[in-house]
C-alpha cells in the first residue's frame, strides 16, 4: 500500500506535472519500474526540445523529461508504425519478424509471431506485471482470436485499440474516430465513446493503481495520428475548431497527447516516478499534412529520409543522466535490450539488432554501441524474404547514410543537428572519403543482409 498511497491522494489534490517530473529526479530511487511512451507520427521536427525549429506544438510535459533525461539526436525507427512497433517490442528489425508495413485490410493477414520474446515477456521473467495500454497495431483484423493478440504475446493486461482507430474492421462498426471507436480489453471488444487519448491515460493510471509489484507499462498513443480533428477544449491551453487547417489540428491533437502524459504524472506522483525508467519516443517521422517549413520537401512518414526515419527518444529515471543529450546512434530495437539490462534478465532470442542503452544514459559522452543502424519497409506483409526490388532500406554511420530504393542507391551527409539530407552524393561523382564511406555502407548492408531470409535463427 506504501506506493499505492500517492496515486490514491494524487486525485485530491493533483501536483503540476513538470514539478513531479523535477521532484522524481531529485529524489533518486531504485529502477524497480519501467514506462515507455509511445507517440504515434511525431519526428523530431515536431518537438521543440530536439532544437530544430520554434515552430512547434506546446509539449510541456515532453520538455520537462527532457530537462531531467537524456535526449537522444540520432536515434532511428522504421518509416511506418506496425514495422516500428514490432521492433519495439521485440529488439529485432522487422525483416527478422516480417512485418514490413503496416498491418492493414489491403494488406496480407499477419500479426507479430507469438515465438517473438516481446518486452511483456522479458518483464515477466523479471518478476514484473506489464501493461500496454493504447494502440497495438500488430495483427491484423479478421484473425482467429485477434482481440487476444497483445495478451498471448506476454501482457497481463491489454486496453486499447488493435488498429487505428478510424480502421473499420470489416463489416462492422464504422464510422470510427477518437471518440467512437473499437476498444479491446483482454480480449473482449466493445465499442467506446471515451475520448481515445483521455482513454489511454485512464487506463495507464488504473493499471498502477491496482499494481503493487514492479510493472512495465507501454503507454501507447494514437495522436497525433490521422483523423485530424480538434480534441477537447480541457485537453488545450487555446482551443482549436474542426475548421482550422491540418497543421493546427495535428499540434492541438499532439499538445493534448502531452496534457494526458502530464495529467498521467501528476496521478503517479514523484515517489513512484522516482522509481520509474521512462522512454519516451515516435514510431516514425512526421505524416506530410504536420510538416511546415523549413523541412518541407525534406521527406516524411513513409520514406526513408531523415525526415521519415529520424525521431525523438529521450530517457529518464534513477540511472539516467539529467539535462543531457547525446548524439550516439539509437534505434527503437534498442528498447527491448536496455530494458533487459535494467532489470538484470537476459534476452531469449538467439538474434538481437538492438543493444543496451544503459551506458549511454549513464555518460552521455561514452560511444554508443552501434556503429551502424538500419531501416526497411517493404510491402511482402509476412515474409523473411521480400523482393528486394520492391523495398526500400537505408543504413547509416555516424556521417553517411546509404538509401537502396528498389534497385536505385543513393548517399547523404547526415549531421545531428539537421534533418535535410542536401544533394545525393552519388549523383554526380564521389570524392575518395565519399567512395571510402560508399564501400562501408554497402560492405555493412551486405553483412547486415546475410542475417536475414528464411534460414535464420529463429525467434526463440
Amino acid at each position: 500500500m506504501r506506493r499505492l498511497l500517492p496515486l490514491l491522494l494524487a486525485g485530491c489534490a493533483a501536483t503540476p506535472p513538470c514539478e513531479v517530473v523535477h521532484e522524481a529526479a531529485a529524489r533518486g530511487g531504485e529502477p524497480r519500474n519501467v514506462m515507455i511512451v509511445i507517440l504515434d507520427d511525431v519526428g523530431v521536427d515536431q518537438l521543440g526540445a530536439w532544437e530544430l525549429t520554434d515552430d512547434v506544438a506546446a509539449t510541456p510535459t515532453v520538455d520537462c523529461l527532457c530537462e531531467v533525461g537524456t535526449r537522444f539526436t540520432q536515434a532511428w525507427s522504421s518509416p511506418m508504425c506496425s514495422p516500428t512497433r514490432a521492433e519495439i517490442q521485440t529488439g529485432r528489425y522487422n525483416r527478422r519478424t516480417g512485418i514490413g508495413d503496416i498491418l492493414a485490410q489491403d494488406r496480407p493477414s499477419y500479426e507479430l509471431p507469438l515465438e517473438e520474446e516481446t518486452l511483456a515477456e522479458v518483464a515477466a521473467r523479471a518478476g514484473m506485471r506489464s501493461a500496454l495500454v493504447g494502440k497495438w497495431h500488430l495483427v491484423s483484423d479478421g484473425r482467429p482470436d485477434a482481440a487476444t493478440h497483445p495478451n498471448r504475446s506476454g501482457y497481463d493486461h491489454f486496453a486499447g485499440a488493435l488498429a487505428n482507430l478510424s480502421a473499420v474492421p470489416e463489416g462492422r462498426h464504422g464510422p470510427l474516430d477518437y471518440d467512437r471507436w473499437v476498444k479491446v480489453e483482454d480480449g473482449r471488444e466493445r465499442i467506446s465513446h471515451t475520448y481515445a487519448t483521455t482513454d489511454t491515460i485512464d487506463e495507464a493510471i488504473d493499471f498502477v493503481r491496482h499494481t503493487d509489484e514492479p510493472w512495465l507499462l507501454v503507454v501507447s498513443f494514437s495522436a497525433p495520428h490521422v483523423p485530424l480533428h480538434a480534441p477537447p477544449g480541457r485537453l488545450l491551453d487555446e482551443r482549436v475548431s474542426e475548421d482550422d487547417d491540418e497543421v493546427t489540428l495535428y499540434r492541438a491533437m499532439l499538445s493534448a497527447a502531452d496534457h494526458e502524459l502530464g495529467r498521467l504524472f501528476s496521478k503517479l506522483g514523484p515517489d513512484v516516478l522516482a522509481d520509474t525508467t521512462i522512454a519516451l519516443l515516435g514510431d516514425n517521422g512526421s505524416p506530410k499534412e504536420a510538416i511546415v517549413p523549413p523541412f518541407v520537401g525534406e521527406g516524411s512518414k513513409g520514406t526513408m529520409t531523415e525526415a521519415g526515419v529520424r525521431v525523438p527518444l529521450v530517457f529518464t529515471g534513477p540511472t539516467v543522466a539529467q539535462g543531457a543529450s547525446t548524439d550516439a546512434l539509437a534505434h527503437v530495437v534498442d528498447l527491448l535490450p536496455t530494458m533487459a539490462a535494467l532489470v538484470d534478465v537476459a534476452p531469449e532470442a538467439p538474434v538481437l539488432d538492438g543493444a543496451s542503452l544503459l551506458d549511454v544514459l549513464a555518460d552521455p559522452t561514452a560511444p554508443g554501441p552501434h556503429a551502424t543502424i538500419a531501416s526497411f519497409r517493404f510491402p511482402d506483409v509476412g515474409s523473411l524474404d521480400p523482393d528486394p526490388t520492391s523495398m526500400n532500406r537505408a543504413l547509416r554511420n555516424e556521417g553517411y547514410k546509404l538509401e537502396i530504393l528498389g534497385r536505385e542507391r543513393r548517399m547523404f551527409e547526415v549531421r545531428p543537428g539537421a534533418i535535410d539530407e542536401g544533394p545525393d552524393l552519388l549523383a554526380d561523382g564521389t570524392s575518395p572519403e565519399e567512395e571510402e564511406q560508399l564501400d562501408l555502407l554497402w560492405a555493412a548492408m551486405g553483412a547486415l543482409e546475410s542475417t536475414f531470409g528464411p534460414e535464420q535463427p529463429g525467434a526463440r
